[in-house]
Parts: structure tokens; C-alpha cells; sequence
């Protein structure tokens, strides 16, 4: 993430906070991020401090962490629909090149 990008503070603090064993805090920080990173997707940054770019990337990496930490705190579903985000995400930044993906 972009660190002047509002999801990347929640990004970091989730990250310290697993380190240091607050799983429940970083995943709360984690969801956090993802709400951001989801909201600037439909409504646009404010400001337009963030491009859509930016913010489809953020929402990417967010929700690849998101997802990791969800799976491994055994909840299954949301790390899917975590991930699902990420890969659309992902297709949409990249454009038609995802094709590869699929194979």
C-alpha cells in the first residue's frame, strides 16, 4: 500500500499488532483497512486524495492480508469473500491481463 494512502496506518498497525501477538486487534485493524479501501472504491477517495489506482491496489493487498489472517484464525468464509475482493481487485487494476490466472 501506498504509505500516504489512509489504509496504509491501519495496514501497519495491524501488522505490529500481530507481531505482538493482539491477533484480535489486528484483525479488527485489518477490517478497518478493508471497509476504507472499499469505501473509497465506490465513493472515491476524499479530496481525491487517493487515485482509483491507488485505491484498487490498496484494497488488494489489504484484503490479501485480511484474507491470510481470517484463514488462519479458521474463519473460512470470510477469508473467501476476503479474497474475492482481492482478486477483483487485482483483475481490475491489471485490466485483460488476468487471463493467465485462470489456468
Amino acid at each position: 500500500v501506498n504509505p500516504s494512502h489512509p489504509a496504509a496506518l491501519f495496514l501497519s498497525q495491524a501488522t505490529t499488532l500481530a507481531l505482538q501477538g493482539e491477533t484480535i486487534t489486528a484483525l479488527r485493524a485489518l477490517k478497518a483497512a478493508d471497509r476504507l479501501t472499499q469505501t473509497a472504491l465506490r465513493e472515491g477517495s476524499p479530496h481525491g486524495s487517493s487515485s482509483r489506482e491507488e485505491n484498487l491496489a490498496a484494497s488488494a493487498e489489504v484484503a490479501w492480508h485480511l484474507a491470510h489472517m481470517l484463514c488462519n484464525a479458521g474463519e473460512n468464509g470470510e477469508a473467501a469473500r476476503a479474497l474475492h475482493r482481492g482478486l477483483e481487485a487485482t483483475r481490475e487494476l491489471l485490466g485483460d491481463a488476468p487471463n493467465d490466472l485462470e489456468g
